[in-house]
């Protein structure tokens, strides 16, 4: 009588669960690369929150009082490339309406090194109208390419402009969250 064998090689119990183990790593490790874990910051002075993302640095400067708040990414290893942050811009301008604060503020950013406008638009971000560019522009110290994200809404005669920028080559991989952070701008009474 012959016996019917398959030509797979036997595989045992241990190398099934070192795959199975390894692929679930896999899957959870990807999973968590793309998610991002926040803490809500509240300004009831000047009338905002947004939430920051877990490990940043953030604070005022006290030698720009426009900016209200400035966060940003502390690389953890010289490899590190990422190198994300945003501020808060709140002023009283001239203008007392959303349409000529988003023109100011482009006339603002034109005069930076090598500016591009690469898009515009307006968004509602919880009940309220914002308008948005982003542009390109080189940096006026070190000659690196950087890419801006910015959100302009106008309330009670202040001006609130949320700026997140990268380096250029990292704005893509950045986009999303700068889009998270916009999204959880508010500006309360």
């Amino acid at each position: 009588m012959k016996t019917l064998s398959s030509s797979r090689p036997k595989v045992q119990f241990g190398e099934i669960f070192i795959r199975n183990t390894l692929v679930a790593i896999f899957i959870i490790c990807s999973y968590n690369s793309n998610s991002q874990s926040f803490q809500k910051y509240t300004d009831s002075i000047n009338h905002f929150s947004i939430n920051i993302p877990t490990g940043w640095k953030y604070g005022i400067r006290t030698d720009m009082p426009t900016i209200k708040l400035i966060a940003y990414y502390q690389p953890l290893t010289e490899l590190d490339s990422i190198r994300g942050n945003f501020n808060i811009n709140i002023f009283s301008p001239k203008s007392k309406d959303l349409e000529d604060v988003f023109a100011q503020t482009i006339e603002g950013v034109k005069s930076a090194k090598s500016f591009k406008l690469i898009d515009t638009g307006s968004i509602n971000i919880k009940g309220r109208q914002f308008k948005w560019l982003i542009e390109n522009h080189k940096d006026q110290t070190s000659d690196v390419a950087i890419s801006n994200y910015v959100f302009v809404t106008y309330h009670k005669n202040n001006a609130y402009i949320l700026t997140t920028a990268s380096f250029a080559k990292n704005f893509e991989a950045s986009k999303t969250l700068f889009e998270k952070l916009a999204l959880s701008l508010e500006i309360v009474d």
